[in-house]
């Protein structure tokens, strides 16, 4: 018996162990890869802000399952383990002290689960600052910015607490039932004092969140139900379910009450009010506002919200969302491309490169410290053994979306990766960038990147060197709230070498007809009207680039100023 609990206790601590090296070693080998694409400050940001939502929910998790369990111990005389001795059978107690310990490390299991599982970054970090975008919803009047950024933190937050409530209160109800604190029978279920207590004040909690979910209810009326917004939703439904999250507080009160007296007809009151009140509301309610009406009045009484709906339609997309969204392709890469070239879609998670003149953007290779790391983070053995040289570089992601989605996760992929040619600055995919959201008032949603969205707007193009994975961005001038908010909390790709000025994006795009991008270098919507013509080849244009690049990356912006007017008048030579 004791062979075999040494077992399972050693299979869960090196269980345990391998996954917090793992979750540390994918830490270590994503620094050292947003060092070396350029973004080592908004990287840092973000690990930070995962490691303090990690510690938050373990901590929450650990704390409210140890309490929980602590009070189970206090409401039992004994935990009592079957022994055997020859024939006999006798019960042995087992030391209170072990029972606590054995709670604090079920607590600390729980905990750590909880820990490890995936976090909302973008929600998260979207949500830090305030956001008024100066835009009001003519219904519940809330600003766009609650829509875009609370809303989505507290629906973020009400399903970490529900998981942490739901995993304590099943622990504790199975507890009770094994200690026989709980019977159940043929004729009914037998629940001791202390146990009642417990579990109801524990029900009363879930009703406190119950009461939270009704009150992001009332807001995913206007901005994610699948439903019309109209005057039932307005005048009906939105008031009862803000009654319905005012109504939780007595309701939780009126349990716990109940539960803790043994007043067992009122807390089946209380829990049926709570359990039918929401889809009373949700169904009832539509049904007999809609039978009460006949149809024309129906039409005539939603006039004004299906009027309001479309002013918010005609601002749902921009002209070129609209249009990325009508032709958007099934996946399929644009372009004839080179099948050996570092960043292709489908080369595969990594390579490990020599650093040539061609400076590859990738993490250095070559220390047995540095394989370890990326071996565990990557899950490939084979890393370790690898046959390197002295300069070495690990590249990964090496899928152009993917490399893109790592530098700047808050945009949205339009389409598939256009291949571009090889003039200078030489090989390169373009990729169209959009901002999007699930939030906005009284619209339908479309499905989208893998998702659904009610809120387009075009962000401008990411170029993606394919022979060295090096990454840059063409933004667009006229960028929404969305977007400035994006940059003012994650300024490298916007602001640092990563974003290009006018005359580098025009030479970047090749052609402005095939690119989107206008005579200043900047993402528009629609083809522009010039063409570049045959000096985006010429040797002078790509002399002026090369001194252009090398004079940035080594911080001699006098240059880098004379190298970019030069660019540019040889570029608007040459669209003449």
């Amino acid at each position: 018996m004791r062979s075999s609990r040494r077992a399972i206790g050693g299979f869960l601590v090196a269980s345990a162990l391998l996954a917090v090296g793992h979750l540390l070693a994918g830490a270590v080998a994503a620094e050292r890869l947003a060092a070396a694409s350029g973004i080592a400050e908004s990287a840092a940001t973000r690990r930070s802000l995962d490691v303090l939502l990690r510690f938050g929910t373990g901590l929450t998790m650990a704390l409210v399952m140890f309490a929980s369990l602590l009070a189970v111990r206090r409401s039992i005389v004994a935990v009592v383990v079957p022994r055997q001795l020859g024939n006999l059978v006798i019960g042995e107690a087992v030391p209170g002290g072990l029972v606590t310990l054995v709670a604090l490390a079920a607590a600390g299991v729980a905990g750590l689960a909880a820990a490890m599982m995936p976090t909302d970054l973008l929600t998260v970090q979207f949500a830090l600052r305030p956001f008024i975008t100066g835009e009001l919803d003519p219904y519940l009047g809330r600003d766009l910015g609650f829509y875009w950024a609370a809303l989505p933190f507290e629906r973020w937050l009400l399903d970490r607490l529900a998981l942490v409530w739901s995993a304590t209160t099943a622990v504790t109800a199975v507890v009770y039932i094994s200690t026989t604190s709980i019977r159940l029978g043929i004729g009914g279920a037998w629940i001791a004092p202390f146990a009642r207590r417990h579990l109801g004040l524990l029900l009363g909690v879930g009703v406190l969140l119950l009461g939270w979910e009704w009150r992001i209810a009332r807001f995913d009326l206007l901005v994610s139900s699948a439903e019309p917004f109209g005057l039932t939703a307005h005048r009906l439904l939105a008031p009862a379910y803000q009654m319905l999250a005012w109504a939780s507080w007595p309701l939780a009160v009126m349990f716990i009450v109940a539960s803790w007296r043994g007043l067992s007809v009122l807390a089946a009151v209380s829990a049926l009010l709570v359990v039918g009140a929401g889809p009373l509301v949700g169904l009832l309610l539509p049904e007999l506002a809609e039978r009460r009406l006949p149809a024309g009045e129906r039409v005539a009484r939603d006039a004004s919200y299906r009027r309001v709906a479309e002013g918010y339609r005609s601002r749902q997309f921009d002209d070129s969302s609209r249009l990325a969204i009508a032709t958007q392709p099934a996946g399929a890469t644009a372009g004839a491309y080179s099948r050996d070239v570092l960043i292709a879609p489908g080369a595969g998670r990594y390579a490990v490169v020599r650093d040539s003149s061609a400076s590859p953007s990738g993490a250095r290779f070559e220390r047995l410290l540095d394989r370890i790391v990326f071996a565990w983070a990557l899950r490939a053995p084979g890393l370790v053994g690898h046959d390197v040289d002295l300069g070495s570089r690990l590249v990964a992601p090496r899928d152009p979306v993917e490399r893109v989605r790592s530098i700047a996760p808050f945009v949205s992929v339009v389409g598939a990766p256009r291949w571009l040619g090889g003039d200078a600055p030489g090989p390169r995919w373009a990729i169209d960038l959009a901002v999007a959201s699930r939030q906005y008032p009284t619209v339908q949603s479309i499905d989208w990147d893998g998702g659904e969205a009610r809120y387009l707007r075009r962000a401008g193009v990411a170029y993606l060197d394919a022979s060295t994975g090096a990454v840059v961005f063409a933004w667009t001038d006229a960028p929404d709230p969305i977007l400035r908010r994006w940059r003012e909390l994650v300024p490298e790709p916007f602001d640092g070498p990563m974003a290009l000025r006018p005359a580098e994006a025009l030479l970047w795009a090749g052609s402005p007809l095939a690119t989107g991008v206008d005579s200043t270098g900047r993402a528009t919507v629609g083809p522009s009207a010039s063409a570049v013509g045959a000096s985006l080849r010429d040797a002078a244009l790509r002399s002026a680039f090369e001194a252009l690049v090398t004079a940035r990356r080594r911080g001699d912006w006098r240059a880098a100023l004379e190298a970019e007017s030069r660019l540019a008048r040889l570029i608007r030579r040459g669209a003449e």
